[in-house]
């Protein structure tokens, strides 16, 4: 104990008084159980289980959340570690035989076999898994699911990655989203750390099957493990509410990914054939409905290759600066307008806004307000003159129609224009692509 005391007092930033070590998690973090409420109001509270880095890491993500109780936690520290001992051998012989049965003969396995899965983020295995779908029951059999926490990594980053794999697998073979954990003629039990990481999100699984979480838990497992902004969160839950989408159709769309967040929240946004889009669209046979759905597709496609571009800081210009990918994501975000179809972005560098038509009128230099940006496809009339009241109305918001490269032309001078390096006929082939993939998405 006092050992662990004379870590946290030596680290990078100074830890709350209430805080009494547990064990240690890796060689740069410890578990700590909050002794009182008197702490930080941003900490979780009294008598839960955090991690603390000794190193200096940024300030939000310090103090994550690992567990609720230190009982809990303490407990499935033990079965963890009993249960590596005697799964670590059976994935071994796993890898063995799919290497020499469908790798060394490029051969694809079909959904039934069991599939090995190793994750890894920074030459760092953080976990490993396998996968099969086991028509006994329609669902996923996992033999065995090991997750670690490492330094580099956010709390449970392991644990929610492997998870929204194993999810992803469990929806695309088409099954009741059921997963049993175990062999055929052995069942095991939840594994315990995602047990721990799903009673962090509030989900208690094995209350019914200490074995498999039910396709209910299922849902909820998969919703805490994608990644959402709030305002595609907020659009999510209420289609959900209303019935339209489920919630395994959002989260495979956005994980695998078909869709990115600002293209599956510009979608949600301005169209109320969602549902259809995300399912791979309208037959063909309904000539206008499948325009509609195609209109609202490529506006989303453009929108979301503009924001992958101002989202990284290309200083490939500085000769003094060397590029590292890694360092270089900016602060953009966005908000959409639902009514009028535009997006928002704010946090945008003007010195490093891409894709601006010189011979356009130019937005105005202070972006503090943000960015307005149209994306359309074929623009209209209506979208010139949306253009012109957000630049020139009360609120005088920079705007710009972004199109594709081969339209810029139809539009008037006096509004400002982002050409998309795309043709039309390219975006085309691209949305078609990603409702072809929507539409074979599930077995």
């Amino acid at each position: 104990m006092s050992s662990a005391m004379a870590l946290l007092d030596d680290s990078a930033h100074q830890p709350p008084a209430n805080l009494l070590p547990l064990a240690q998690i890796d060689e740069l973090s410890i578990a700590c159980v909050i002794c009182d409420s008197a702490s930080d109001p941003g900490m979780p509270g009294a008598g839960q289980v955090i991690r603390w880095h000794l190193a200096a890491i940024p300030a939000t993500a310090q103090g994550a959340l690992i567990d609720t109780d230190p009982v809990s936690y303490l407990s499935s520290l033990g079965e963890e570690l009993d249960d590596r001992e005697k799964a670590l051998p059976m994935l071994r012989d796993i890898a063995t035989r799919y290497q020499e049965q469908y790798v060394a003969h490029g051969r694809l396995p079909r959904g039934w076999v069991e599939r090995p899965v190793q994750l890894a983020c920074q030459n760092v295995i953080i976990g490993l898994s396998a996968f099969a779908h086991d028509a006994a029951f329609d669902g996923l059999r996992v033999p065995a699911f090991l997750t670690c926490e490492v330094p580099h990594l956010a709390t449970h980053e392991g644990n929610r990655a492997l998870c929204a794999l194993m999810l992803c697998d469990a929806y695309q073979n088409g099954g009741t989203m059921e997963i049993r954990f175990g062999t055929r003629h052995r069942s095991r039990t939840i594994p315990p750390a995602l047990k721990r990481y799903a009673r962090t999100h509030g989900i208690l699984l094995g209350s019914e099957d200490p074995c498999a979480i039910l396709p209910a838990e299922s849902r909820e497992l998969f919703l805490a493990s994608t990644p959402m902004p709030d305002e595609l969160w907020a659009r999510a839950v209420d289609l959900m509410d209303r019935g339209l989408l489920t919630p395994e159709r959002i989260c495979h769309t956005l994980l695998t990914p078909i869709w990115s967040a600002i293209e599956l929240d510009y979608i949600l946004a301005v169209s109320s054939r969602a549902a259809s889009i995300l399912a791979g669209g309208s037959s063909a046979e309904l000539r206008r409905t499948r325009l509609v759905e195609q209109e609202v597709a490529r506006a989303a496609l453009m929108a979301g290759m503009l924001y992958r571009r101002v989202s990284i800081a290309d200083r490939s210009h500085n000769a003094t600066v060397a590029t590292v990918h890694e360092d270089t994501r900016t602060n953009v975000n966005w908000s959409i307008d639902q009514d009028r179809g535009y997006i928002l972005f704010s946090g945008l560098d003007r010195a490093l806004l891409p894709w601006l038509d010189r011979e356009h009128a130019q937005p105005v230099i202070d972006l503090g307000s943000g960015l307005a940006v149209i994306p359309r496809a074929l623009p209209t009339p209506v979208d010139w003159t949306l253009a012109r009241s957000l630049q020139h109305g009360a609120a005088a918001i920079a705007s710009a129609l972004l199109v594709p490269k081969d339209v810029a032309a139809s539009v008037p001078a006096d509004i400002a224009v982002l050409i998309c390096p795309d043709r039309l006929a390219e975006i085309d082939i691209e949305v078609e692509r990603r409702m072809q993939r929507a539409r074979t998405s599930r077995s």
